[in-house]
């Protein structure tokens, strides 16, 4: 089921509400902090949620210097919200006039304007820069862009991919991001390739090897150190184990200050077998395994595009979709990925960003609500097919030193909270803004920030009521995650009364197009 890691959230949970025992301006800090971590990480959902959080708890005078730019510079290039890129960067502009960044957000501007089809605005902003600007302008070839605008050339790289040309056929999840060693092993063996067509170091089948962040590269048990990233195979294809669990593909290794970055490239296809099974139990009705198919693929394909320079596109984990290799698929869900194979979801000819959740506790969230983002296929709207499955309601009841501990275990600690009030909640009935009251100071969250921050197994939705009992916050609420996009309980229930798969995802994603999309042959 789709939930959301916490581990580092829960230790800035610590950092915000000790800010708040201190300093009132260590409140926006901090969330500043945790927001642009999320944002560098490609966790940009959450970064924009924390982002928003900022601006609940900070005056004009408060608010970072390039917090409107950061968000804008999600709305742009990963949710393709052009209006609210807009928005945020001619705020960050006339809010921060003189920062160094200051042209290049002009030129985002400039950018916004060409792909809205507004040209003579866009060439305002281009000659704006060319003016203000001769020294920046000069060194990123402005002149020049502008004269492949006005030559109706593409002017500038653009991640924006139409579904008819071939599309990537691998992805690339990432495995492990961490200073510890990693056991790799392959029933007949493995290769390791560096920057030759050789290999530069293969084991025999069976044999295990440790890979280690070394001072001087990558150490391959005390054999080898590759001093640039290492692209290691299993012999005939028989899967390599990366501490004990086994994946399909290809795995790379990189050495990134200090940690061992592993990364598993797999064709899509077949990184979907490694995903389902995880996601929603096998036994499910046939359709709502189809429907999940879809949505995992549409959103899996969806990051494959946007972030192609980065080393990979998705988190094995419920940052984005739970990824457990070869160890856990399952007949009935690879079947589901066979019968849907190449079947995407697209919206105004582009891929859809399906996001999707455990249970909507009744009504489904509008994207709009949580992070500002109005897409037109992922709308709050009453969903009676999640009421009475798993997780339509739920209740909990948190004492303050039982939170406290979970922090300590991270080696954080955490003053006593006096409140917890609920202050504006969204169409859906999810929280939007919310009081933490110690003492004489409060901070403010979003409901979907404090889940995140408080442990979303516990507090499994942003729609709850709480209430002070002595030592303890009692919960109760309705739903499982996010509660954007499909639910999931609530496609099973529609698979159980007859629905198609195709029913169901239009139910949870109006206004979308079903297509198959072509895969390059290599």
């Amino acid at each position: 089921m789709r939930k959301c890691a916490a581990g580092l959230l829960c230790c800035s949970l610590f950092l915000l509400l000790s800010g708040a025992a201190h300093s009132e301006p260590l409140i926006p800090a901090t969330l500043f902090t945790l927001a642009e971590t999320c944002q560098h990480n490609g966790r940009f959902l959450e970064a924009l949620s924390f982002y928003r959080d900022v601006l609940l708890n900070s005056g004009p005078a408060a608010i970072p210097e390039v917090l409107y730019k950061n968000m804008g510079d999600i709305y742009f290039e990963y949710l393709e919200g052009y209006e609210q890129a807009l928005t945020c960067y001619r705020k960050q502009v006339k809010t921060f006039p003189a920062l160094p960044c200051t042209p290049d957000v002009h030129l985002r501007i400039a950018r916004i304007l060409y792909l809205q089809g507004l040209k003579d605005q866009a060439r305002a902003y281009y000659q704006f820069i060319c003016s203000s600007f001769p020294g920046y302008a000069k060194k990123y070839s402005i002149a020049e862009e502008l004269g492949r605008a006005e030559r109706a050339e593409q002017p500038f790289p653009c991640s924006t991919v139409s579904l008819e040309q071939q599309l990537p056929l691998h992805i690339r999840v990432l495995l492990k991001d961490d200073a510890e060693p990693a056991e790799l092993s392959a029933p007949r063996g493995l290769s390791f390739f560096t920057d030759q067509p050789v290999p530069f170091l293969t084991i025999p089948a069976g044999t295990r090897i440790y890979c280690r962040p070394g001072k001087e590269g990558i150490a391959l048990d005390s054999q080898r150190v590759a001093k640039t990233s290492v692209r290691i195979e299993a012999a005939e294809e028989a899967g390599i184990e990366v501490n004990k669990k086994t994946y399909r593909g290809t795995v790379w290794a990189y050495l990134r200050e200090g940690r061992l970055v592993l990364v598993n490239q797999v064709p899509l296809e077949e990184y979907l077998y490694g995903v389902l099974a995880k996601e929603v139990p096998a036994s499910w009705p046939e359709a709502a395994l189809q429907a999940q198919a879809v949505a995992a693929r549409t959103y899996a394909l969806y990051h494959v595009l946007k972030r192609t320079p980065e080393l990979f596109d998705v988190f094995s984990t419920t940052a984005s979709q739970v990824y457990g290799g070869r160890d856990s698929e399952k007949t009935a869900s690879r079947k589901a990925v066979d019968e849907t194979k190449g079947l995407v979801l697209s919206y105004d000819k582009k891929p859809a960003l399906l996001l999707y959740h455990a249970n909507s506790g009744g009504m489904t969230a509008a994207a709009e609500d949580i992070w500002g983002w109005p897409a037109a296929y992922l709308t709050a709207r009453t969903d009676e097919f999640s009421r009475d499955m798993k997780n339509f309601q739920w209740d909990c009841a948190v004492a303050a030193d039982e939170l406290a501990g979970h922090l300590q275990k991270a080696g954080c600690a955490l003053p006593v909270m006096e409140t917890i009030t609920p202050l504006q909640r969204d169409r859906s009935g999810r929280i939007t803004r919310l009081a933490l009251q110690e003492g004489k100071h409060t901070s403010y969250l979003s409901g979907n920030s404090f889940r995140l921050l408080a442990g979303p197994a516990q507090i499994k939705s942003a729609h709850f009521t709480v209430a002070r009992n002595k030592q303890s916050f009692i919960f109760n609420g309705s739903g499982y995650g996010h509660g954007v996009g499909m639910s999931q309980w609530g496609a099973c229930n529609m698979a159980h009364q007859g629905y198609r798969a195709e029913q169901i995802l239009q139910w949870y994603y109006p206004g979308t197009t079903m297509v198959r999309v072509r895969y390059q042959n290599k």
